[in-house]
């Protein structure tokens, strides 16, 4: 995305650009003067680490639904009541010890869910006791069954409803408590549907649930239908490929190729009625999901309108994407708002999301109308040092070198990983902001004078699972065709390559250590600092996901049995259960060409581990082989 849409976006939101940050009337991008000629200055809009409490950690209390809607079709429900120890937000422990330092003992908040405003005088959804003890951790989350049935105060509606959280905490000998309040504006019960699919977001692991469309071969879905997706695929253009579609033959030949690489989602740079017939050849005819492309005129509302309206009824339907890059174009903060309530006004059974591009301009105004956030960073042949395009340097208060403030080279595929990290500080810095899902998009382009190549398939599948180890829950690549290094070429390396990792990552199984079951949870190896290890726990069995986030090889010359071996240990915490550690791999599911792995005495251990080379591992306490 970035400046090279220009031409395609500039020209419908010229009225709404550089309106926001300091000096709006000289050229900006994230809110940073790039041509020369125009001083440095800070930018403005950042989003700093809020004042510690002088006391020490607090008790943060927090409530969400586990899910982004549920509909009436489903009996039962469940809130997630998160208590975290947090240095920022809170009410301190009742009788905590000396410098408010929580004792590591077990604490039992006592609360009750109330609906707001509720007409028929009771207003209680669920009461319960949520346990807490932070030895080992600082973030633990309760989920709460609540009814969804009729007898109860909770009505369907179009709109979310609020709920409230009040609870107490009791000192340790008894004495005294403390109450907790929470409040969450996120419940959604809706009318079950007859036509078309329906995408609900995981609040409390971030990932899609999603029902409808075709069903690839060995899923299964829950009781309500739902099933776990990893949207997997392109940004696709509509000249040079959907352009072509004309009928299911055509669409048959050009569609099917791009769905044969092995992707399961697709952004169609395209919108109705030109595309009418490829959008119904993916839903009828082919495993993909839809993510609707409304960003060359989302301020225009009565467009939006219009155009939801045609496709809220697809059974590939994923979600929307409003807001293109609107913190780099530097756009009211009412535009994506604007854009999202018009959307839910017409569906409001799937989410809405907003790509951003910059590393730390105005993010909570610019993504308050999201609820998944996609970001930018497209760190691969890039000049982050020296002169941009433009004739300027690119630092945190000036320039524009196509990554913002990205540091490439050596350091390109950590870019990708940095940022994610970076969304989710600025989430738990903001009081009250539950986490959103995230997307990330890696590069498969160059051109524009930004970007000197293409990624290398390495590149590309290191930048896509080191994001999956950071939290991303998609990846949705930008561009289809892929331009080939002879002018009016297209390749189709780097599609193959991504449609290769996103056999293993969309289906089972995969796919259901990712979505609906754990957040990945980082697995430092200080000996080996390129080294990104994450993990997923599921059931008596571990996934491991490793990625050489660096251009140097961890390689060891001595080959006999005895010699060292780098290796990533599995700490007993992590076990099944604390008399329980898992005993052998269960399959080496990607990477085993060039990651040879041992399992012995708790540790994951191989002689060689390549640059930009990228693994998963699922290491099981049973003897019992899951099927390929």
């Amino acid at each position: 995305m970035h400046l090279r849409l220009f031409g395609l976006v500039f020209v419908v939101s010229a009225v709404v650009a550089q309106q926001t940050g300091n000096h709006p009337d000289w050229p900006r991008w994230c809110g940073k003067v790039y041509e020369s000629g125009y001083p440095a200055f800070n930018p403005g809009g950042q989003t700093d680490e809020p004042p510690r409490n002088p006391g020490g950690s607090l008790l943060y209390v927090q409530v969400a639904p586990r899910y982004s809607l549920y509909l009436d079709s489903e009996a039962q429900g469940e809130f997630i009541v998160r208590t975290s120890l947090s240095p920022y937000f809170g009410n301190a422990l009742p009788s905590a010890p000396v410098h408010g330092e929580y004792d590591g003992g077990d604490r039992q908040l006592h609360f009750t869910i109330t609906l707001d405003g509720a007409s028929n005088g009771n207003n209680v959804l669920v009461s319960s006791v949520a346990q807490f003890n932070f030895n080992g951790t600082t973030m633990q989350d309760t989920l709460v069954p609540f009814n969804l049935t009729s007898s109860g105060p909770l009505k369907t509606s179009f709109k979310s409803q609020n709920v409230t959280l009040t609870g107490w905490v009791a000192s340790p000998d008894g004495s005294s408590n403390t109450t907790y309040t929470a409040r969450s504006s996120d419940l959604l019960y809706l009318p079950d549907k007859t036509t078309g699919s329906v995408t609900r977001l995981d609040n409390a692991y971030g990932g899609f649930m999603h029902r409808g469309g075709r069903v690839k071969t060995g899923q299964t879905a829950d009781q309500s239908g739902f099933r776990p997706y990893f949207p997997y695929g392109y940004y696709s253009s509509f000249d040079g490929f959907l352009a072509g579609v004309t009928d299911n033959t055509s669409a048959s030949s050009i569609i099917g190729k791009y769905a044969g690489f092995g992707l399961n989602a697709m952004t169609p740079l395209s919108q109705y009625p030109q595309s009418t017939t490829a959008f119904a050849y993916m839903a009828d005819q082919t495993n993909l999901g839809i993510q609707f492309d409304l960003r060359e005129q989302y301020t225009n509302l009565t467009w939006v309108a219009e155009q939801v309206t045609a496709a809220h009824t697809s059974e590939a339907l994923f979600s929307y994407w409003s807001a293109d890059e609107p913190d780099g174009h530097q756009d009211p903060f009412s535009a994506p708002v604007n854009a999202r309530d018009t959307i839910r006004s017409i569906d409001p059974y799937h989410p809405v999301a907003v790509v951003l591009n910059c590393h730390n301009y105005y993010f909570s105004e610019y993504t308050t109308g999201a609820d998944v956030i996609m970001e930018d960073v497209y760190p691969i042949g890039i000049n982050a040092t020296g002169l941009s395009k433009w004739g300027t340097v690119c630092n945190a208060t000036l320039g524009d070198c196509g990554c913002d403030d990205c540091q490439g080279g050596n350091h390109a595929i950590r870019d990708v990983a940095d940022r994610l990290d970076d969304l989710a500080r600025y989430e738990s810095w903001t009081e009250g902001t539950w986490p959103k899902t995230k997307i990330h998009n890696p590069q498969s382009f160059h051109g524009e004078d930004y970007w000197a190549r293409d990624p290398t398939p390495e590149e590309s599948w290191a930048m896509s699972l080191v994001a999956v180890n950071h939290g991303a829950q998609g990846l949705v690549s930008w561009v289809y065709p892929v331009a080939g290094n002879v002018s009016g070429t297209n390749s189709d390396v780097l599609p193959a390559a991504h449609g290769q990792l996103a056999q293993v990552l969309t289906g089972s199984p995969i796919v259901d250590f990712l979505v609906g079951n754990a957040r990945p949870t980082p697995l430092p190896v200080p000996s080996l600092p390129n080294l990104d290890v994450a993990y997923w726990r599921r059931d008596h069995q571990l996934l491991v996901s490793i990625v050489n986030s660096g251009y140097d090889d961890y390689v060891l010359s001595n080959t006999s049995v005895t010699a060292p071996m780098y290796s990533i240990p599995i700490p007993q915490s992590v076990w099944p259960s604390s008399n329980t550690s898992y005993t052998h791999i269960d399959a080496v599911v990607w990477g085993g060409n060039k990651l040879v792995w041992s399992y012995a005495g708790s540790k994951l251990s191989t002689r060689s581990i390549p640059a930009l080379s990228t693994g998963l591992v699922v290491l099981s306490a049973y003897s019992t082989r899951f099927e390929d």
